[in-house]
C-alpha cells in the first residue's frame, strides 16, 4: 500500500551529497482519494468524505501546477511570460517543494518545469541555481523512479550548459559523483541523461574535466559505448570528444581507458550521427601529439575510415576530413601512411564534390600539412591533380579562412624544388597569389594610388617611408605582414594576404621558368614582391642564353627599366632608389645584355633620339651652306677648273668652309655624340651585311674623295 499523503513538504536535504539522508519513499502511482482518506481514518462519516475530497484536490492542483508550468515552459510565448523578473521569482520558490513530493508525477513534472526554464537563457538558470534547487536535484538522483531521475539529469543539464559559471554550481553541488552513480544504472534511459549532463559539464574548461575524470566517469563512458541503444552509444562518444579536447593529458586517459576500439568499431554504424560522434572524437584524441595519433591509427582506422567520404551524411565527411587532418599534421611517417592508404585522392575528390568553406577548409589543410614534409609527399599531392582542386577552391569560395589555406597549401606544395615550382606555374599559381595580395587591398582602400606604381620606393628598397614621399599613400600597408590593417579590412582578410605573400617568397625561390616570372614583372606588382621576383631573374639570366633572348623578346627587358625609372624618380625622401636591394637586382639584370639594347628599352629613349635626329639634320644644312660658299671662293681664281676639280673643291671646302663660318670654333657637344653614333651604325652595318671587300671599297672611296680634293685644292 503506498504512503499516507502528508500535507507539510519535507525538510530540505543538506547540501552535501554524501551526508545526504536516504531518499523518502515514493509512490509508483498517484494515490486516489479513497485510498488516501482509508489510510488516514477518515472513511467513516460526512467529515471524512470531505476531507479526503480536499486532499484529493490539493494532489491534483500539485500536480496541475507542475504540469502547467511545464507546459507553458515548452513554448515560446508562454515562456516569455515565465522568464518575466516578478514571474520568475514566484514560480521557482513554488516549484522546489515539489522535487521532494511524495507523488512521483508531482516530482517529475517540478524537475521538468525546471529544467525546461534553466534550458531556455542563462538568466532563468542562475535564477534557477539562486532559488537553492541543485541541493533538491541532487538528491533526487538517488531516487528508484528512473523518470525522476532522468528528469532530475535533464535540470543538472540544462544549467550546465549556458557557461562555465553555472556548470561550476553544478560540481559545487556534488552532482558529477551523482552522475556517475547514474552510469551505472540498469535504465538506458537514465545513462543517457547522466552522460549528456557530464558532456555539458566537461565542455567548458579543463578544470571541469578533470572533475568529470576525477570521479571516475570515462571508463563508465567507455563501456556504454558498447552498449546496444543508439542515443546512449551517441552521447556517450560526445563526452569522451568534450573531455578529450582539452589536453593531451586528458586524451591519453581516454585512450588508457580503452576507447579509441569500441570508437573505430562504431565507423560501421549505419547511423549518421553516431558516426559522426565517433569520427570527432577520433579527431580530439589525435590532434594533441604524435603518440595520440599513433593510438588512434593502431586501432585499424584505415581504410575503413575513407569510407567516410562517401556517406550521405556531409557532417560525416566533414568530419572524416578533420580527422585525416589532425593525423597528418603531426610526423612525415602518419602522412606518408595517409599517402600510402589512397587518402589524398580521397580528399581531392572530396574537394571537388562539396561546396562550402565549412566543409573544405579541413581538406584544404590536410593537403597542405601533407606536402609540407618532403618532396616526395608534396609530388604525391601534385600527381593526384591537387593544385586543379585547390586553385577552383580559391576561385569558388569567398571566405577569407578557405583563401588562406588555400595559399599555405599551395605554398607547402611549390617551396621544394624547381619542379614543383613549374607544376603550379603551369596552373598560373603565382598570378592567382599575387591576385590575393591586391585586391583585398584595393576593396579596403578609399584612396587611389598613383598610375602604375602600388608603392613607394622607400618601401621597395625595404626602408620605412616618411612623410616626404610622394607615391606613399596608405594602401602600402596592406602589403605588408607585420603591419596593421586599415580599417576597413578585417583581420581575416589581413591573414590571407599574409599567407599569399609567404607562399608566393616560397614559390618565388624555387622558379627558374622565366614564363612563371614575366607576368609579375610589371609596376603594378607590390614592391615587397617585385624585389623578389627581380632578384631570381638576376640570378637566371646570367646562366640562361634562351632565358636571356626571350626576356628581351617578351617585353620584360623594357618593363624592368620602366620600374627602375619609376622608382627612381619617385625617389625623394632623401633615401635613393639606387641603394636598394631592387636597384641592386636591376643592374644585376642589365648586365646580362650589351649597353645598346638596355639604352634602347630605357624609358625615353626615343625622345633622345629624335632630339638627335633633330640636331644632326641642323648640322647637315650648316654643312651645306659652309661647302656653297667656299666652292665660290674657290672657283673664281680658276674658273677653267673640270667638273671633278671643282666636285673635289666643294666637298673639301665646305669642310673648311663650314668651320669658317662658324669663326673656327670646334663642333658643339651634340654632334660628336651624333657622329660617333653614326659611326658605330656604320660599323656595326659594315660587320652584319657587307663583306671585309666592300667595307675596304667604302674606306678607298672615301680616301680618293679625300684626295681629289686636295688635288683641285693645288
Amino acid at each position: 500500500m503506498p504512503p499516507p499523503i502528508t500535507t507539510s513538504a519535507s525538510p530540505p536535504p543538506p547540501a552535501l551529497l554524501p551526508h545526504l539522508p536516504p531518499p523518502p519513499a515514493a509512490a509508483s502511482t498517484v494515490p486516489t482519494a479513497p485510498v488516501a482518506a482509508t489510510s488516514m481514518g477518515l472513511t467513516a462519516g460526512g467529515g471524512g468524505k470531505t476531507v479526503a475530497t480536499l486532499l484529493d484536490q490539493y494532489q491534483r492542483a500539485r500536480l496541475a501546477f507542475a504540469q502547467g508550468i511545464a507546459d507553458c515552459a515548452a513554448r515560446e510565448a508562454p515562456l516569455e511570460h515565465l522568464a518575466a523578473p516578478a514571474a520568475r521569482a514566484a514560480v521557482v520558490p513554488l516549484l522546489r517543494p515539489l522535487l521532494l513530493d511524495q507523488v512521483v508525477a508531482v516530482q517529475q513534472a517540478a524537475a521538468l518545469a525546471l529544467g525546461r526554464l534553466a534550458n531556455h537563457s542563462p538568466q532563468l538558470a542562475a535564477h534557477v541555481v539562486a532559488g537553492d534547487v541543485l541541493p533538491h536535484i541532487v538528491y533526487s538522483l538517488d531516487s528508484p523512479n528512473r523518470f525522476y531521475k532522468k528528469s532530475a539529469a535533464f535540470v543538472l543539464r540544462a544549467v550546465a550548459r549556458h557557461s562555465p559559471e553555472l556548470a561550476h554550481r553544478v560540481v559545487e553541488a556534488h552532482a558529477v559523483d551523482a552522475l556517475c552513480a547514474c552510469l551505472q544504472d540498469f535504465d538506458a534511459g537514465v545513462k543517457e541523461s547522466a552522460a549528456w549532463a557530464l558532456g555539458y559539464i566537461a565542455k567548458h574548461t579543463i578544470d571541469l574535466a578533470h572533475a568529470i575524470v576525477d570521479a571516475g566517469a570515462v571508463p563508465l563512458l567507455v563501456m556504454c559505448l558498447q552498449e546496444p541503444e543508439v542515443s546512449l552509444r551517441r552521447i556517450s562518444a560526445s563526452a569522451l570528444s568534450d573531455l578529450a579536447k582539452h589536453s593531451a593529458q586528458l586524451a591519453q586517459v581516454v585512450v588508457d581507458a580503452g576507447a579509441v576500439a569500441p570508437l573505430v568499431a562504431l565507423l560501421a554504424s549505419t547511423d549518421a550521427k553516431l558516426k559522426r560522434q565517433a569520427i570527432c572524437a577520433l579527431a580530439q584524441i589525435a590532434r594533441h601529439s604524435v603518440d595520440l595519433a599513433e593510438a588512434v591509427v593502431d586501432g585499424d582506422l584505415f581504410p575503413r575510415v575513407l569510407v567516410g567520404f562517401k556517406d550521405m551524411d556531409g557532417g560525416v565527411r566533414r568530419q572524416t576530413a578533420v580527422l585525416l587532418c589532425e593525423v597528418a599534421k603531426h610526423s612525415p611517417d602518419l602522412a606518408q601512411l595517409l599517402v600510402n592508404s589512397g587518402a589524398v585522392a580521397a580528399l581531392i575528390d572530396f574537394l571537388g564534390e562539396s561546396r562550402g568553406a565549412t566543409a573544405r577548409l579541413p581538406a584544404v589543410m590536410a593537403l597542405g600539412y601533407i606536402a609540407a614534409f618532403s618532396e616526395t609527399l608534396a609530388l604525391a599531392v601534385l600527381v593526384a591533380k591537387g593544385v586543379p582542386s585547390l586553385m577552383d577552391v580559391l576561385a569558388t569560395e569567398s571566405e577569407p579562412a578557405v583563401k588562406a589555406a588555400c595559399a599555405w597549401t599551395l605554398g607547402q606544395i611549390g617551396r621544394h624544388s624547381p619542379d614543383h615550382a613549374k607544376a603550379l606555374a603551369a596552373h598560373a599559381v603565382l598570378q592567382k597569389l599575387l591576385a590575393l595580395l591586391t585586391q583585398p587591398a584595393a576593396a579596403a582602400s578609399t584612396r587611389a594610388t598613383s598610375p602604375g606604381t602600388s608603392a613607394s620606393p622607400a618601401r621597395a628598397a625595404g626602408k620605412k617611408p616618411t612623410s616626404a614621399s610622394p607615391r606613399d599613400d596608405g594602401a602600402n600597408a596592406s602589403y605588408e605582414a607585420d603591419s596593421p590593417s586599415t580599417t576597413t579590412t578585417s583581420t581575416s582578410d589581413a591573414d590571407v594576404r599574409v599567407k599569399a605573400k609567404r607562399a608566393v617568397k616560397a614559390i618565388l625561390e624555387k622558379t627558374l621558368q622565366l614564363d612563371a616570372l614575366a607576368p609579375l614583372v610589371h609596376l603594378a606588382t607590390p614592391p615587397n614582391i617585385l624585389k623578389h621576383v627581380l632578384a631570381q631573374l638576376a640570378r637566371i639570366l646570367p646562366t640562361d642564353v634562351g632565358a636571356r633572348r626571350k626576356f628581351v623578346t617578351s617585353g620584360c627587358c623594357q618593363r624592368v627599366q620602366e620600374i627602375a625609372a619609376a622608382y627612381s624618380s619617385a625617389s625623394a625622401d632623401g633615401e635613393p632608389f639606387a641603394a636598394s636591394k631592387m636597384a641592386e637586382s636591376v643592374r644585376q639584370i642589365n648586365a646580362c645584355f650589351p649597353e645598346e639594347i638596355v639604352r634602347y628599352y630605357s624609358p625615353g629613349y626615343s625622345a633622345v633620339l629624335l632630339q638627335k635626329l633633330d640636331e644632326y639634320a641642323a648640322g647637315g644644312n650648316a654643312h651645306q651652306a659652309g661647302g656653297g660658299g667656299g666652292a665660290a671662293r674657290s672657283v673664281a681664281p680658276s674658273e677653267s677648273a673640270g667638273n671633278a676639280a671643282v666636285a673635289g673643291s666643294t666637298v673639301g671646302a665646305g669642310s673648311q668652309g663650314g668651320l669658317a663660318s662658324a669663326g673656327g670654333a670646334r663642333p658643339g657637344p651634340a654632334t660628336a655624340p651624333v657622329e660617333k653614333v653614326e659611326v658605330e651604325k656604320v660599323a656595326s652595318a659594315g660587320t652584319r651585311g657587307t663583306t671585309p671587300g666592300s667595307a675596304a671599297a667604302v674606306a678607298a672611296q672615301a680616301r680618293g674623295g679625300s684626295g681629289t680634293a686636295r688635288s683641285a685644292a693645288t
